[in-house]
């Protein structure tokens, strides 16, 4: 039965390489039926609306910030 399932998230995508600058969106389907919510991480990193837009600010090099 449906009930005995476990839930769980579809993303549009899992991994997205960004410029500093760049946006993109993630969609989130959830099994449900509720809205996903999205954060940032690292907030210094990438900046994250309620509706999924994702804005990069910094690059990361093998675990260190950039700024360029």
């Amino acid at each position: 039965a449906a009930s005995d399932s476990y839930p769980w998230v579809f993303l549009s995508t899992y991994k997205e390489e960004l410029s500093i600058g760049d946006e993109f969106y993630l969609i989130a389907v959830t099994s449900t039926g509720k809205k996903a919510t999205y954060k940032s991480a690292n907030s210094k990193v990438a900046s994250v609306s309620k509706k999924g837009k994702i804005k990069a600010k910094k690059t990361i090099y093998k675990g260190r910030e950039s700024d360029y």
